[in-house]
């Protein structure tokens, strides 16, 4: 449950509160480097991994919870989806999540990792849904959450859908470009840290993390 001073302090913010800094603010720079598919963690290759899963893709060895031992992501590529496979330090899988193909050349673009406070931890994914061509052409770039508490196990993730960081559609007679930029900053001082979406003309939505690790949008 949501304290409600905190989702005042939330809804309040959309109106008045300006930004003088981005811990992970993006930017044109990083459309372009999305666009071309680079990702921000080293690769860690011929790892060998305590599972019955055999893929071909590259292992990263992350550590998600900051607990100082290496746990790990691996992508899969499937019929439908694009799958992610989270290690824990042992090489275990311990869970599996899927962000499924919309248009050609769905895939994922890059990953970053953040600690929003005491034993709180977010990877954000930044997924191409690839290019959807039939009488219009249309592309999106969006987000998907993975929240961890505490320890690398099954029951400290959680999984989502996230905001939409850049729309472009093309037709015969007209095209357009949206792009937002996603903040991570605490805005009420709790020592958790929230998320802001921000588009070019200024308006901001806000998300905030509920108890059950489910990002709730204001």
């Amino acid at each position: 449950m949501i304290n409600t001073s905190r989702l005042i302090f939330a809804l309040s913010f959309l109106t008045c509160f300006s930004f003088s800094r981005f811990i992970n603010a993006q930017s044109e720079r990083f459309i372009r480097e999305a666009l071309q598919g680079k990702l921000t963690q080293k690769k860690e290759e011929n790892i060998s991994l305590k599972s019955k899963i055999h893929a071909s893709s590259d292992f990263f060895k992350i550590d998600l919870n900051f607990d100082s031992f290496k746990d790990g992501i691996l992508f899969k590529a499937g019929d439908h989806s694009q799958e992610i496979l989270i290690y824990n330090a042992k090489k275990e899988m311990i869970k599996s999540f899927e962000m499924p193909y919309v248009g050609f050349r769905s895939s994922l673009l890059k990953y970053t990792l953040n600690k929003l406070g005491s034993g709180i931890y977010l990877v954000v994914l930044y997924y191409s849904e690839g290019r959807v061509s039939y009488l219009d052409k249309s592309s999106r770039v969006k987000t998907y959450l993975l929240t961890i508490r505490k320890d690398v196990s099954r029951e400290n993730l959680f999984f989502q859908s996230g905001p939409v960081l850049m729309e472009e559609f093309i037709s015969k007679r007209h095209g357009h470009l949206l792009k937002r930029s996603l903040d991570i900053v605490d805005l009420d001082g709790n020592g958790i840290k929230d998320l802001v979406v921000e588009t070019s003309l200024g308006v901001k939505t806000v998300y905030v993390l509920g108890e059950s690790l489910k990002w709730i949008r204001f």
